[in-house]
């Protein structure tokens, strides 16, 4: 927590895909649940709720967020493949002004 009592959520950029999103989803719990709660009760419910596994202060995908996740890379992945690597160009004249 910042010294202005913001929240802030950093994921290492050193990390893969899953992995990261593995650690946002932790830190997101965190952030849901409290940060007052620690890796206690409210925090582990949430935590195995939405698929995270293992003890709770080093959390894991289960198989199946891992899944998922990998789901969401193939989707993103196969958004940027299709968009065009040339930016739109505005016309040189609007007509209707």
């Amino acid at each position: 927590m910042s010294a202005d009592r913001t929240c802030e959520i950093f994921v290492s950029p050193e990390l893969d895909a899953t992995w990261a999103v593995g650690t946002f989803a932790h830190e997101c719990v965190h952030a849901c649940v409290g940060v007052s709660h620690g890796h206690r009760a409210p925090f582990k419910k949430l935590a195995l709720a939405i698929g995270l596994s293992g003890p709770m202060r080093a959390t894991v995908p289960t198989a199946e967020f891992e899944a998922k996740i990998q789901e969401w890379i193939a989707v993103e992945s196969a958004y940027r493949t299709r968009r065009s690597p040339q930016r739109h160009r505005p016309p040189s004249r609007v007509r209707g002004y």
